[in-house]
């Protein structure tokens, strides 16, 4: 099967371009909520951007710069069926009678405003690096607007609060956003030669665990820890990246560790969050356990070796156990449930409760994106639209390789939009750029980068 529409020339690439600056930089921040008859401010402007844009990719049919492709993969297959599938929900809705204003078309919108994105990304890519900075951007806006929020509740912030409705008062909608920031300035820290870019990043990435930990979504937190340990595994782990990601480890630990210190013995934090102060004991031992092994190993490698060329295989294997234990962790709290508040209260059981316990209440009070996806468009929709999620979640493997760098970030960001769907209901404002990555995730074809590495005998 062909991998998507070819498109050709530098106008039917430009529209998209700017289709896909909005969508990562000026889309997220329409935080405000207007109901237009059925249909809410963000949900229209995201189908009014994207059909504008297919339209216009349309006319360059005729001068050859742009064509649809005349075979189809299953994928495509499955979303032309559920493109069809919400028009005609649409039309059934107009047709059905009810009274003004009592119709939703909030989902089918969003829906067809995905397809269209699909239809017109599955391409030869547009990926540019510098989305990552436009997102970079607009998340400091965001930032900004939640910690003045976390920190300031006053007139001002009961206003803007007021403004925005759910977009800024939700715990999950703000993690999910958060999450994405983070990740992304993980990858850009990690990845950047220049000094004062680094700076940025890294003051990127600290405001964001603050915000992260603010908002006190226990699941998020957890989402965030097991990032750190799954970058390495899913990029090539040079000894400079190991290093960079370790970095951040720090700070993010230190930081949360610390974070009883500003909610129980200052006024700093307006918000009412708590967090336990034998828990951040135990997160110092576990840095400091988790430090004296890491310098073990970096120890280990010769001085003046280039970091950027080291391949560090064997530390890579360890994150990938780490990674799985992880995995089999998340798994034994699902299967759980309730049933860890049953342990006896002994010293070791004690602290694993107080661990597991938020975790297991923070995921119980969400609701997965795939039953919503069942409660608000039937059977019908509901699976179709589990068959196109699994369809593009098994295209993932097939588009992976260390040699693409900025593939294996997407991967990476796919990956984590996969495990939110399943916890949560991913909100509207963040949920087509996650769909961007997650597309180009499959559909981008990198250039393998070529590099020289360097191998080390240890003794």
């Amino acid at each position: 099967m062909n991998k998507g529409l070819i498109m050709k020339g530098n106008k039917a690439q430009k529209a998209v371009q700017v289709m896909l600056y909005f969508i990562i930089f000026l889309y997220p921040l329409i935080l405000f909520e207007a109901d237009l008859g059925g249909l809410h401010i963000q949900e229209l402007t995201l189908f009014v951007c994207v059909l504008g844009t297919l339209f216009y990719c349309f006319l360059q049919i005729r001068s050859n710069e742009w064509y649809l492709r005349k075979q189809i993969s299953w994928t495509d297959l499955v979303g032309i069926l559920l493109a069809v599938y919400e028009f005609g929900r649409i039309i059934h809705k107009l047709l059905s009678g009810n009274e003004a204003g009592a119709v939703v078309y909030d989902s089918e919108v969003l829906i067809l405003s995905m397809a269209v994105i699909y239809l017109l990304l599955s391409t030869e890519s547009v990926f540019d690096a510098k989305y990552f900075d436009a997102l970079l951007f607009s998340g400091l806006i965001i930032f900004g607007i939640l910690l003045y929020q976390y920190l300031c509740l006053d007139n001002v912030g009961s206003a803007v609060l007021a403004i925005t409705g759910n977009s800024m008062n939700n715990s999950v909608d703000a993690a999910s956003y958060t999450l994405l920031i983070c990740v992304t300035a993980l990858w850009q820290y990690c990845k950047c030669d220049d000094r004062m870019q680094s700076v940025f990043y890294g003051g990127v990435l600290a405001v964001g665990f603050f915000v992260l930990f603010l908002n006190h979504n226990i699941l998020s937190i957890w989402l965030m820890a097991i990032v750190f340990i799954a970058l390495p595994v899913f990029s090539r782990p040079t000894a400079e990246l190991v290093k960079r990601n370790a970095q951040m480890t720090f700070v993010y630990l230190f930081m949360l560790s610390n974070m009883s210190i500003l909610t129980n013995y200052t006024t700093l934090i307006k918000k009412e969050i708590s967090y336990n102060l034998e828990q951040s004991v135990y997160l110092e031992l576990m840095l400091a356990a988790g430090g004296l092994f890491f310098f073990h190993s970096w120890d280990r490698i010769p001085k003046g070796t280039d970091l950027r060329r080291l391949i560090m295989r064997k530390m890579q294997r360890w994150y990938g156990f780490c990674l799985k234990a992880a995995g089999v962790f998340l798994a034994g709290v699902l299967i759980g449930g309730e049933n860890w508040q049953k342990l006896s209260d002994t010293t070791g059981r004690t602290a694993l409760k107080s661990f597991i316990l938020p975790l297991v209440n923070e995921i119980n009070q969400g609701k997965s994106m795939f039953y919503l996806w069942f409660d608000d468009q039937g059977i019908i929709g509901g699976i179709l639209l589990l068959i196109f999620c699994l369809l593009m979640a098994s295209s993932l493997r097939k588009n992976f390789d260390y040699a693409r760098p900025l593939t294996c970030i997407l991967s990476l960001v796919a990956v984590l939009f996969l495990v939110e769907l399943l916890f949560w209901k991913v909100g509207v404002n963040v949920l087509p750029v996650y769909f961007v990555f997650f597309i180009f995730a499959i559909f981008y074809k990198e250039e393998r980068e070529k590099v020289t590495s360097t191998k080390i005998k240890f003794e």
